[in-house]
């Protein structure tokens, strides 16, 4: 029985991370079109070295 609990565990945990990782980059694919149309390409260029600054994008953008 622990074996069956323990692969169900598993499987969920994979399926919770597949889920983590696509809101993820719907969420940063997201903020990347807000900056480009917003002309805001240096902004854009800063948020993929400074996770701070993304942050404070994310929030500013309501995403």
């Amino acid at each position: 029985m622990c074996y069956a609990l323990d692969a169900i565990i598993r499987d969920a945990e994979k399926k919770g991370k597949r889920q983590g990782a696509k809101q993820g980059i719907d969420r940063t694919n997201r903020l990347i079109q807000l900056l480009l149309a917003d002309g805001r390409q240096a902004d854009l260029l800063k948020s993929t070295t400074d996770t701070l600054f993304q942050q404070k994008l994310f929030r500013e953008y309501h995403i």
